[in-house]
C-alpha cells in the first residue's frame, strides 16, 4: 500500500477541500503549501487540511471533521487565521502507526 502525500500545493486537495478552497480564496492570494490531515489510505478523503496563503492561513474541514453538522458527516468549514493575529502554537501530536 501506498503513503498518501501529506504535504504539497492544491494537487494534494480533494475535490471537496479543493472547492472549499476556492470558495475561501481572496482576490490576489496564492497558495503557499497545503497540509493534510491523518489518512488511513491515497484514496482516503482529505478531511483537514491547512492552507498557507500569502497572509494568512485556512483550516478547511469536511465530511466527519467538520464541526457544523456533527450527526451526519457532511458539514463543511473554512476558518482563516492571519498570521498577523497568531502570537503561539502549540503542536499536540501522537503519531499512529
Amino acid at each position: 500500500m501506498t503513503k498518501p502525500e501529506i504535504a504539497g500545493g492544491v494537487e494534494v486537495l480533494d475535490e471537496k477541500a479543493r472547492k472549499l478552497l476556492e470558495d475561501n480564496l481572496l482576490p490576489g492570494e496564492a497558495v503557499q503549501f497545503c497540509l493534510l490531515g491523518h489518512r488511513i489510505k491515497e484514496t482516503s478523503p482529505t478531511g483537514d487540511v491547512l492552507v498557507a496563503l500569502n497572509e494568512r492561513m485556512l483550516v478547511i474541514r469536511h465530511g466527519r471533521a467538520a464541526r457544523n453538522d456533527p450527526f451526519f458527516g457532511h458539514g463543511t468549514e473554512a476558518v482563516s487565521l492571519y498570521y498577523a493575529d497568531i502570537n503561539s502554537l502549540e503542536s499536540n501530536c501522537e503519531r499512529k502507526q
